[in-house]
């Protein structure tokens, strides 16, 4: 949360650790029945969020936030998640089915409001971890090559927009800050003549 222009911005977001493939979801939410191999894994991930993460509780969250007092719905595009170029395409997108992106009036209520809001994802998010279970050595690979690439794409997507903001040289470190490190999406660019990512040890871990 923060303000800008004289409002606030909440911008709430639980990104999945692996491809599922929200993207697909139709204009009702509803996802068309799955034609391929990759199609039906991703239908299988989504079936298992929803029943540890994206639950009707979560979702009748997400409702009760979206309904604050003065809040706008805003628009803003997920960002595509660049897969490894010797798969080609892309790997998805970056958000998830619970994601707020909301303008607040700039007055107490609206604040009191968003601090309860990121409070409440925070605390949701940590009993989330503390009921997970062990993954599997193969699933935690791919979460943290999936995690990297996140990381990248969340950080394309902002840089424009703080830059614009901030300046060009802190809007890149904020970016940088935000998004984490990059680590093994440096591997995308090997042999390519461009760096790993924000300093000369990312894409080496």
């Amino acid at each position: 949360a923060g303000v800008s222009d004289g409002g606030i911005d909440l911008s709430i977001d639980f990104r999945p650790r692996l491809n599922a493939g929200y993207e697909r979801a139709g204009a009702d939410g509803a996802f068309a029945d799955p034609q391929s191999r990759e199609e039906f894994s991703q239908a299988g991930l989504r079936e298992a969020y929803a029943t540890a993460f994206f639950d009707e509780g979560a979702a009748l969250w997400r409702a009760a936030v979206c309904a604050t007092e003065g809040a706008e719905l805003v628009r803003v595009d997920g960002a595509d998640v660049q897969g490894r170029r010797q798969f080609g395409g892309t790997a998805g997108v970056s958000y998830g089915p619970l994601r707020i992106e909301l303008r607040l009036p700039l007055t107490r209520a609206a604040a009191a409001a968003a601090a309860a809001a990121v409070e409440s994802s925070a605390q949701r998010w940590l009993g989330w971890m503390r009921a997970a279970g062990e993954a599997s050595w193969m699933a935690n690979r791919m979460m943290y090559d999936r995690d990297n690439q996140v990381r990248h794409a969340v950080y394309r997507a902002d840089a424009g927009r703080l830059q614009a903001r901030w300046g060009a040289a802190l809007g890149l470190r904020v970016a940088a800050a935000y998004a984490g490190r990059h680590d093994m999406v440096g591997h995308n660019t090997l042999g390519l003549g461009m760096g790993h990512g924000f300093d000369d040890s990312d894409g080496r871990d």
